[in-house]
């Protein structure tokens, strides 16, 4: 008997759906099996939200033997997007272990008498201008390393690029990168009061997600929204449905911008930025937090752990939240010690990139919720984390559901 290529691809596509219903979130699917095809879509016919795509990727390239790459993936809209996928997918990206990056010891803080984050970076700069920063990956590979040096000039470039009067405010749109710190410290530098947002994961969704997020930058009264290109083209809608808002800036032209000269000197009772609720229960609610709510909080952090001075810190957080945002993030840049960053995509397609980081960096600190232990406890293939050595891993904090 000859086996046609469509037999085969009809065989792949069934063993697809079989294990995308094995995972769904929506107890309805399975009664649609007969009606499930090529053309059903992973979010409307099986309910498959991130977590669920997560553990779908999982199960298919144990199924299928195959390395699935992120982008393409999460890009993903329908069984028939899977099928080809799984068809071109080679068996050897695995990521190459770097040589470990030994742990930066020196004093912990030169920002203690601090009164703003802003000045608390400046600080640091001027103390340790060649001492890591942050670590940013992508993929599980290295994408960037910024010193504290070049992470001032790179805020100072945002700041010169803002064109913003003292108290504006400016949405952040961006993913993890080096453009939203950036981003974030330069609003401060150029006397704005940042507002973080969730940015947009899945290119083909830009419009619907901009237009949940608008409501945001208008309760927020935000004059500038600085994000990434593909956010643009939905620029003239934004100021149709946010009055105040009258530009839309991408934050690689504002790191290209001539740095700002003299930096303002606020109050530590002044606004440094502006949090909103996720909205997964209500209306996206503002809580203004000012530099003095921010400092206690960061200085309690590094008293209570306590943190050390050769501590490196690793966090895949999302830094619209408060945990990512000022546990993770403004932490350690506050306290002189270094950071490896990863975006929350990257740890959910394949968490064991978490753990490798601690592996090839010397991590000792992070947080996360209790569900981001318990994949890496349940899921994560011995394969993947043959070889790893956590022994510098000493606080892990879990922020319980």
């Amino acid at each position: 008997m000859v086996l046609l290529f469509r037999d085969i691809v009809s065989g792949m596509e069934q063993r697809v759906i079989d294990l995308a219903l094995s995972v769904s979130a929506d107890g309805r699917a399975g009664a649609r099996r007969a009606s499930l095809g090529a053309s059903s879509t992973l979010e409307g016919d099986f309910g498959l939200g991130s977590l669920e795509r997560a553990e779908l990727r999982v199960r298919l390239e144990d199924a299928f033997g195959c390395r699935l790459p992120d982008q393409p993936f999460m890009a993903a809209r329908s069984i028939g997007d899977l099928v080809a996928l799984i068809q071109g997918a080679g068996r050897g990206d695995a990521v190459p272990l770097a040589a470990a990056v030994a742990p930066q010891v020196r004093a912990l803080s030169h920002a203690g008498q601090a009164r703003t984050l802003l000045e608390a970076l400046a600080l640091n700069a001027e103390a340790t201008p060649e001492a890591r920063a942050i670590s940013f990956l992508k993929e599980g590979r290295e994408e960037q390393t910024v010193t504290f040096r070049g992470l001032f000039e790179a805020v100072r470039r945002v700041a010169g690029g803002l064109q913003i009067q003292p108290g504006d405010r400016v949405g952040l749109m961006l993913p993890t990168g080096l453009g939203f710190v950036a981003a974030f410290f330069g609003t401060m530098a150029a006397g704005g009061v940042p507002v973080p947002m969730y940015p947009p994961v899945r290119p083909d969704q830009i419009q619907a997600f901009v237009e949940r997020q608008s409501g945001i930058l208008a309760n927020a009264g935000a004059r500038i929204l600085v994000t990434f290109p593909a956010v643009t083209k939905v620029a003239p809608w934004l100021r149709a449905r946010v009055p105040e808002l009258r530009e839309v800036a991408v934050v690689d032209d504002l790191l290209t911008a001539s740095p700002v000269g003299t930096l303002p000197e606020p109050r530590t009772d002044d606004f440094a930025f502006i949090q909103y609720t996720s909205g997964s229960t209500g209306t996206p609610r503002g809580v203004v937090l000012s530099h003095a709510n921010l400092l206690a909080n960061i200085r309690a952090f590094g008293e209570v752990l306590p943190l050390q001075p050769d501590d490196v810190l690793v966090s895949w957080l999302p830094l619209y939240h408060d945990m990512g945002l000022i546990g993770m993030l403004l932490t350690p840049l506050f306290h002189g010690l270094p950071l490896v960053l990863m975006g929350p995509e990257d740890f959910l397609m394949r968490p064991s990139r978490w753990l490798r980081a601690f592996h090839e960096y010397g991590g000792s600190v992070t947080a996360a919720p209790n569900f981001a232990y318990e994949l890496c406890a349940r899921k994560v293939p011995d394969a993947e984390i043959v070889g790893l050595n956590l022994a510098r891993w000493r606080v892990a904090i879990n922020g319980a559901e």
